[in-house]
């Protein structure tokens, strides 16, 4: 490729990536993908980047520089991506794709093989269009959600209490005793996923996106939503940092009603509510869905073969 790497429109692989971006937020999504791409591109020759990872990894023969994102050329294709660690297990190192043309998937892969071959990475990630897979052997990792307030507050769920909360300390206690009852229950998605800390917390407190859930305005807490501005890839939106329904509370919906009621209060708003969920969590796949919030994109795992 000898076009500019920065431009989204020369990257094949990211065009189903800018119709959803036209599609959801109009002549502002393209915007919204070049920003992005321009950071990633900068990311190749960025020291403060790649002394995030060398200032807590050492790996035997690996220089801070290897830890930059690589723009790679070759005869089949060209691709733009860096290395990463599995939920921050340096035993698990995988290499994500930010954007590539390679026509062939097994090409793409045995090059990626070949590039960080120091760092003996297991597998390659990529974006994929909601609800695909782009090989036989793909695994899904996580599935992206977002719907815009307006979206939400059409769902139809009946519409609940929610009350802000100011009692940061609270909030976390609620956080760290639905977690410990997860762990309990589903060892393997509670290794997965874990409880926003304080400084989470209070920056939802800040943005006027800390909440409590009850059923009803004088009832009992039953749970706790977060949310506060955010951009997961190139996507800007309110994130949902957390979404907690206290054990006695569960089957009730109350979660995806938790939503809608945001929806509700925010519906003049130009943003999206975006959230990221585990390929585990099937529980907060389901609020998303049935609160009207689809998954739009997903990041799908595909092995590599050592070279």
């Amino acid at each position: 490729m000898d076009k500019d790497p920065t431009q989204a429109r020369n990257w094949p692989s990211l065009a189903h990536q800018m119709a959803l971006a036209e599609h959801h937020f109009g002549p502002s999504g393209e915007a919204m993908i070049a920003c992005w791409l321009q950071e990633e591109v900068r990311r190749c020759s960025d020291p403060d980047f790649s002394r995030l990872f060398f200032d807590h990894i050492a790996l035997e023969g690996i220089a801070q520089a290897d830890y930059n994102h690589r723009l790679m050329r070759s005869r089949d294709g060209t691709l733009l991506g860096g290395i990463r660690f599995y939920r921050r297990n340096i035993a698990r190192p995988f290499v994500e794709i930010i954007a590539h043309s390679f026509a062939n998937l097994a090409s793409l892969r045995a090059a990626v093989a070949s590039e960080w071959r120091s760092f003996s990475p297991t597998h390659l990630r990529l974006n994929a269009p909601a609800h695909r897979f782009p090989a036989a052997d793909a695994q899904l990792d996580i599935s992206i959600h977002f719907a815009s307030y307006r979206e939400l507050s059409k769902a139809g769920l009946p519409p609940i209490s929610l009350t802000p909360m100011s009692d940061i300390n609270a909030a976390a206690a609620v956080a760290t005793g639905v977690y410990d009852q997860l762990a309990l229950e589903n060892p393997e998605l509670a290794e997965a996923i874990g409880p926003a800390d304080a400084s989470d917390l209070e920056a939802c407190h800040e943005s006027e996106g800390l909440f409590a859930i009850r059923a009803t305005p004088a009832g009992p807490l039953a749970g706790l939503l977060a949310v506060r501005p955010a951009t997961i890839d190139w996507i800007e939106g309110d994130e949902v940092v957390e979404e907690l329904i206290l054990p006695e509370w569960r089957g009730k919906g109350l979660a995806a009603s938790a939503q809608q009621t945001l929806g509700r209060r925010r519906q003049r708003r130009a943003t999206v509510l975006i959230g990221t969920i585990d390929r585990l969590n099937t529980a907060s796949r389901r609020t998303a869905l049935r609160a009207g919030r689809p998954e739009r994109l997903r990041k799908v795992f595909l092995p590599l073969e050592r070279p």
